[in-house]
């Protein structure tokens, strides 16, 4: 998909199951994909499964 990036705001099941649709596709480029959440415990989880980048803020 070009040079786009996609960000995916929530960590979750939905958004773990898109970005494997998206990996196994070959849409976009492992490089391409981040991920936020607030929950730093599910981001280490969805880095180490899919070896993204991810954003993690808390107030």
């Amino acid at each position: 998909m070009g040079n786009n990036n996609i960000l995916f705001i929530g960590a979750g099941n939905m958004a773990e199951a898109i970005i494997s649709g998206i990996i196994s596709s070959n849409t976009y480029k492992i490089s391409q994909i981040k991920t936020y959440d607030i929950n730093k415990k599910r981001l280490q989880y969805i880095k180490k499964k899919f070896n993204i980048y991810n954003y993690c803020f808390r107030l």
